[in-house]
């Protein structure tokens, strides 16, 4: 009905010259509103019909879905080593002296 009534007002003409009823009688000028009138009776009638939704048939869909892992790299926190905390004391139980080194002069 609504595609009627939209080409019934863009092409008037068009429309009066393919569905008009009356082409013999052209002084009613009903210029295709005796089909559009035709029409909304129609669809008049096809509005008052029930519609038992107890027979439609229920369609169910099922598309499986495919897991695809991806590698995350997440940054780390680093430290930085500065003069502050570089120094590190390690008390040792024993005195370490070098050796004893004689040079021979000769």
């Amino acid at each position: 009905m609504a595609f009627a009534i939209l080409y019934y007002s863009f092409d008037n003409v068009a429309f009066t010259e393919k569905y008009c009823e009356n082409k013999a009688k052209p002084l009613l000028k009903c210029n295709g509103k005796c089909q559009l009138a035709k029409l909304a009776n129609e669809n008049k009638t096809e509005q008052n019909e029930t519609v038992n939704f107890s027979l439609k048939e229920i369609v169910l869909y099922f598309q499986s879905i495919t897991n695809t892992d991806f590698l995350v790299f997440l940054p780390q926190k680093s430290t930085i080593i500065s003069k502050k905390n570089s120094y590190r004391f390690a008390l040792s139980p024993f005195l370490f002296r070098p050796p004893n080194a004689r040079f021979l002069i000769s």
